[in-house]
């Protein structure tokens, strides 16, 4: 006896066929999308680590200072409060940026995006700002801002302020 395929289920493979790859083509033209999103999750990730490490982290040594210093951090090693930063160690950081921006961006720890640090006392109107030279500023479709505010510690006290963290 001969094996014979009638019409239905020729008809019924094709249809098949047809929806399968139509289901591929679909997931194919998704990707993009989600791999997208991934990226978009990952620097908003960043940038809120980046102030979470600069805000609770004293910084190695505990004592760092713009000569040096191996991990940065702001956090006042004499208080261990959770939000509270030392003036000093801003200005450190202010003017370590100015110098090498390069070796700031190593010491905390982000290779694959651009940044920069805003802290502004509040109470005492001063800022200072670390970002990338001119050059090599570009705020793309990805640019994400994390604010905190935090306390500063001063020599005249505890100040209320802001550290705002922008990554692209």
């Amino acid at each position: 006896m001969k094996a014979q395929l009638s019409m239905d289920v020729i008809i019924a493979m094709i249809i098949f066929v047809i929806f399968v790859s139509y289901l591929f083509f679909q997931l194919l033209a998704l990707r993009p999308t989600y791999l997208q999103q991934i990226k978009v999750e990952r620097a908003r990730a960043e940038a809120y680590q980046i102030s979470e490490m600069l805000i609770n982290d004293p910084g190695e040594p505990i004592n760092w200072n713009a000569s040096y210093v191996q991990r940065i951090g702001l956090s006042d090693q004499n208080y261990n409060l959770t939000n509270l930063i030392s003036w000093s160690k801003v200005q450190n950081l202010s003017s370590l940026c100015n110098v090498n921006y390069e070796l700031v961006r190593g010491n905390i720890s982000t290779r694959e995006y651009q940044f920069s640090i805003v802290v502004v006392d509040r109470d005492g109107g001063a800022s200072v700002v670390c970002s990338p030279p001119v050059e090599v500023i570009w705020m793309g479709v990805m640019n994400f801002t994390v604010k905190r505010i935090v306390g500063i510690t001063t020599l005249g006290g505890i100040h209320s302020g802001e550290v705002v963290v922008r990554v692209w």
